[in-house]
């Protein structure tokens, strides 16, 4: 009879410039990530995601960061909503936002240069139990002024029968 075991990979860190939105009331002004791409090397049936997030050293207010994930199903020629797949500042509207899929959202409190470590959170678990061929992150936060730091990782997680 085979035995399963979890295989984690070695982690590895986002591409995503989290601390070059502004904080938005709206909770509509973000940044996307690049595309992890799972379908070619990885192959990943899980990843774990999570990271830390550091307030502004002198205007950190009482808010939230939203961490969504957004994902494609025809090998990164369409994303969910508008994104594009690139580490890039991106704007929502609420219909399109509610296209994404939330990962988390992390209360913060006015207390500057506050650090929020966040995670760990299935991917598969986000998109009902499956990670698409690509999937990267989409954020926006309120919480005075832009991140001072923005470390996201992921670990990609596969299953060894022996």
């Amino acid at each position: 009879m085979a035995t399963m075991t979890t295989n984690y990979a070695s982690k590895a860190t986002l591409t995503w410039g989290m601390t070059s939105p502004s904080s938005d009331t709206t909770l509509l002004i973000g940044r996307e990530s690049t595309a992890v791409d799972n379908q070619a090397v990885n192959k990943y049936l899980d990843v774990l995601i999570g990271g830390k997030f550091t307030l502004h050293a002198t205007t950190a207010a009482v808010g939230v960061i939203e961490v969504w994930a957004y994902g494609s199903w025809d090998e990164g020629t369409t994303y969910t909503s508008d994104v594009t797949g690139s580490d890039a500042a991106l704007t929502l509207i609420a219909e399109i936002k509610a296209l994404l899929k939330l990962v988390t959202v992390i209360p913060t409190a006015a207390v500057n240069s506050n650090i929020h470590n966040w995670g760990p959170f299935s991917l598969a678990s986000v998109f009902g139990g499956v990670v698409p061929d690509q999937w990267g992150l989409w954020g926006v936060h309120d919480s005075g002024g832009a991140l001072a730091g923005s470390v996201t990782e992921y670990q990609g997680i596969k299953f060894d029968s022996a």
